[in-house]
């Protein structure tokens, strides 16, 4: 789980930065690049990959600063960044799916329990690709930033630009939505 940066202080550094502050700007840098290279790591193992991405959102933050606002949690918007940076880069360099690009890491102890958590993981990303492929492109995006990212409902309005009453009526059609198809999947 990343580190919630929401508190008064990181908003005070965010809006000095807005203001021009650029020892505001290099604060905020210290605090979230250890994060974001972490939830990197949950992305990709391509490390020079996370780097420049990383890099490339702080010169875009820094050049664009005139165009951006206040937010809520800095670490919620870094991060939305750095994913949509990252699975960009990604789909570029390799040409591969977005459902590829996410895989979950196994123990390779052995070759035994290597191969047993791959066919696990292959099960686990099959069934939850079919399930997630039942809901609509919103429906996915709340429900990633919900249970995956750990966002509260103020924090997916914000990113996705949507009001809080509406957020919770999309997660809870697409708990509603995946309860019922999970059902019908289980008594076939």
């Amino acid at each position: 789980m990343l580190f919630h940066m929401s508190s008064k202080p990181c908003i005070s550094l965010w809006n000095q930065f807005l203001k021009g502050d650029n020892d505001a700007f290099a604060e905020i840098y210290k605090l979230a690049v250890k994060d974001l290279f972490q939830y990197g790591l949950q992305l990709t193992d391509d490390r020079d990959t996370i780097k420049d991405c990383i890099h490339d959102i702080f010169v875009k933050l820094y050049t664009n600063r005139d165009q951006l606002k206040p937010i809520d949690n800095m670490m919620a918007y870094l991060s939305i960044a750095l994913r949509n940076s990252i699975l960009n880069t990604l789909k570029t360099k390799r040409s591969i799916p977005y459902d590829e690009i996410e895989d979950e890491r196994c123990d390779d102890e052995t070759p035994e329990t290597s191969f047993l958590c791959e066919e696990k993981t292959n099960e686990d990303r099959m069934l939850c690709n079919s399930l997630m492929s039942r809901l609509n492109d919103r429906q996915r995006q709340v429900v990633y930033y919900r249970f995956v990212q750990g966002m509260s409902i103020t924090e997916i309005g914000n990113a996705l630009n949507i009001n809080y009453q509406s957020v919770s009526n999309i997660l809870q059609r697409s708990i509603n939505h995946l309860k019922d198809f999970s059902k019908k999947v289980s008594i076939k």
